[in-house]
């Protein structure tokens, strides 16, 4: 079970209980994405203890990553990506991507490039 588990968006008969999205290992601990809860949490791994949360930038939080001190977000009902404060999850910045552009899902970075996946289309797309 994840924290705050439950439905979010929009609704439909055929909606299902949805748990953890994102997830990212930083410095022995994790970071977990639970849109239902509108919240990011902090976890210790061991226990699943949730050490501490921050809002999320939005309903429908997926992939995470982690580069200097900041905790990247994907919001996908919106198509951005959030570069957040990992102190209190207030917005540092945002890339807005289109409705053209593959939706993001997945998110990672490494050497400063963001790299995001597609669920639908099972792209893998470069942010430069």
């Amino acid at each position: 079970m994840t924290p705050v588990s439950g439905l979010y968006g929009n609704i439909t008969p055929k909606s299902t209980v949805s748990g953890a999205h994102g997830l990212k290992w930083v410095d022995g601990k994790y970071w977990m994405a639970v849109p239902a809860s509108g919240k990011l949490f902090l976890m210790e791994p061991e226990s699943g203890e949730i050490v501490r949360s921050i809002p999320a930038p939005g309903v429908r939080t997926h992939g995470l990553a982690w580069d200097n001190g900041f905790l990247w977000c994907v919001e996908s009902d919106g198509r951005v990506i959030y570069k957040l404060d990992p102190k209190d999850g207030k917005p540092v910045s945002k890339i807005q991507l289109t409705r053209e552009d593959p939706e993001p899902h997945g998110l990672d970075i490494k050497d400063g490039v963001l790299w995001y996946c597609d669920a639908a289309s099972s792209w893998i797309c470069r942010l430069a």
